[in-house]
């Protein structure tokens, strides 16, 4: 907050705490593998779209959000200690406070909570550049998530979002067991 530049994590990162995070879900493997191609693989003739959706989603990085008109117990817990503290805004806001970065294309995307495994999503049509990072297992719907995807153009690099924050934020929320240096240091913002 204090340098006005949101922070992104690599695809890879998240998958420490989400295994699922950037792979094709079981049932949309067939759906995906149409839009590849067909190759030999340790002798074997493999179908290439879910490798191939694999491998770019891994070249992302992802900024996530959750969208909830009210306070989450679940959200504090899971995401904050006693010092923790939300930026409130809106989707309108955030793309409107965001400096686009040179080198790639951003992308405000909501994520769909499916059966990774067992549920028939081939009503759903994920383009193949985002088709991992729109899914997320219907385990974490709490979460309700948007992500800010970034995707690079090239050697895929971290990258640096700045922000307006004036523009960002309608408030800054403190976990309410917050210790009182934190609330004097969020009101110098």
């Amino acid at each position: 907050i204090q340098k006005q530049q949101l922070f992104f994590s690599s695809v890879d990162e998240l998958q420490k705490g989400d295994p699922y995070e950037g792979l094709v879900p079981t049932s949309l493997r067939a759906h995906v593998d149409q839009w590849g191609t067909q190759t030999k693989l340790n002798g074997e003739i493999v179908t290439t779209g879910s490798i191939q959706a694999e491998k770019m989603a891994k070249r992302r990085f992802v900024n996530c959000w959750h969208l909830n008109p009210t306070e989450s117990v679940a959200m504090w817990k899971l995401y904050s200690d006693r010092n923790g503290g939300v930026l409130r805004s809106t989707v309108a806001r955030l793309d409107e406070s965001i400096t686009p970065p040179e080198g790639g294309d951003l992308l405000i995307v909501p994520v769909t909570y499916i059966g990774y495994e067992s549920q028939d999503n081939t009503d759903k049509e994920p383009g193949l550049e985002l088709a991992m990072l729109n899914f997320k297992d219907e385990s974490l719907n709490h979460e309700k998530e948007v992500r800010l995807v970034f995707n690079p153009q090239g050697f895929p690099a971290r990258p640096s979002v700045h922000i307006n924050l004036s523009t960002l934020a309608e408030s800054i929320l403190l976990s309410p067991i917050a210790d009182p240096w934190l609330v004097d240091c969020v009101n110098e913002l």
